[in-house]
């Protein structure tokens, strides 16, 4: 199983995106989810994150926040000791904020974003 976000327009296809309805963002496989990404989530208490596994619709409204949980995890990261593992998870980490990003400064409310 993994842990990936996916994105959905909600009224008609997005344009650009492989099937031109959802953009499909990989976050973890369970088991690198289990033991890279839930002790951090831990760390810094993210409310959002911790229900990325289990599987969450975040609102548009709530996105702000759990960029600001993934900024966080990010800077957390800095304490993991395997150097090419922490470096992996700087990508991902880094793709889902830009992603999210990109959609809350160009004000997308129409589509669903879920987590799972």
């Amino acid at each position: 199983m993994t842990v990936d976000l996916l994105i959905t327009k909600i009224d008609g296809p997005l344009i650009g995106a492989p099937d031109d309805c959802s953009v499909y963002v990989p976050i973890a496989t369970s088991e690198t989810f289990r033991k890279w990404w839930e002790p951090g989530i831990k760390a810094i208490g993210a409310k959002w994150m911790e229900m990325f596994s289990w599987g969450i619709d975040i609102d548009f409204e709530s996105l702000p926040e759990v960029i600001m949980e993934l900024r966080q995890f990010r800077h957390w990261l800095g304490s993991i000791d395997d150097v090419e593992m922490r470096e992996f998870l700087y990508g991902r980490v880094d793709r889902l904020i830009d992603t999210l990003a990109t959609h809350v400064e160009n004000n997308r409310t129409d589509y669903e974003y879920n987590f799972g």
